[in-house]
């Protein structure tokens, strides 16, 4: 609260009333022996009014020290705002980033893949990853790549969740699906847990060109665990069932931002080399 206001109105009338007093005569008796009435009356407005004034001064202080701390208070926040802006900008930026790469990365798969091979980045060479049918024909511009197009949380009851996977077809159809799912959670202190894993697709599911397919996930706990892996191997063919080919990939979704991408190099090989072991 602001006593300014009232303080100087006080002063005011305690220097109106001194003058008044100084003005009724001498303050002293002639015989020196002490004040007279309105002398003492003089002498104490005096003093209040200097009790007045320390008052004042202390209270302006008092204000200058809360209007400080409101200033750094707001300073503090618009620091936090900015610097919560900043991260973000740098969050979109990095998200921007990683998703081109990723796309960039699909692409360059996606090319080696129709052609019968994929980038082995941890000993940088190409493997070769189709296997022709003795009915093979040779239009390779059409041969199918399936990738993860969706990671979808649907639902979550009591501690549980549940997500859809969808999976899609590039340049061609696929079917004849010969393909399991093997799960892994990591919680927030890197320990690993093993989820199990179960066949996706049925053997005569079709994925047309260009479309999606999905299936389910349940993962009890969700709440203690901070990513999600799932490796996908195993074969398929195209419509005609004149080619086969192969699949190993390792989705990593992130619970919190719910993100998801395929995971490469040292990370891959670790997630791989874990399932494989608790698999058996």
């Amino acid at each position: 609260m602001n006593l300014n206001i009232p303080i100087t109105i006080a002063l005011f009338f305690l220097v109106l009333y001194s003058i008044f007093l100084a003005t009724k005569g001498n303050a002293a008796e002639e015989t020196n022996k002490g004040f007279k009435p309105f002398g003492r009356r003089l002498v104490a407005v005096n003093v209040l009014t200097l009790v007045f004034l320390m008052v004042q001064h202390y209270h302006n202080r008092y204000l200058v020290k809360i209007k400080d701390q409101e200033y750094q208070i707001k300073q503090d926040t618009r620091d936090s705002i900015g610097k919560a802006r900043y991260d973000s900008l740098l969050f979109g930026m990095k998200s921007t980033y990683d998703a081109s790469n990723i796309k960039t990365i699909t692409a360059v798969a996606d090319a080696l893949g129709k052609y019968g091979y994929k980038l082995d980045s941890t000993n940088r060479r190409l493997v070769r990853i189709l296997k022709e049918s003795t009915h093979t024909i040779g239009n390779l511009s059409n041969d199918p790549v399936l990738f993860c197009s969706a990671f979808l949380l649907c639902e979550q009851t009591n501690g549980n969740s549940v997500y859809r996977i969808e999976i899609g077809s590039n340049d061609a159809g696929a079917t004849e699906f010969d393909i399991t799912g093997n799960f892994l959670a990591v919680d927030s202190l890197h320990h690993k847990i093993y989820l199990g894993g179960k066949t996706i697709f049925d053997f005569k599911d079709r994925i047309p060109k260009d479309s999606i397919n999905g299936f389910y996930m349940g993962i009890d706990n969700y709440g203690l665990y901070s990513h999600i892996f799932i490796r996908l191997s195993g074969s398929y063919k195209n419509m005609e069932g004149s080619k086969s080919f192969l699949i190993d990939d390792v989705i990593a979704y992130n619970i919190k931002d719910k993100t998801f991408q395929t995971a490469k190099g040292s990370i891959r090989e670790e997630i791989i080399a874990f399932l494989e072991n608790k698999g058996k």
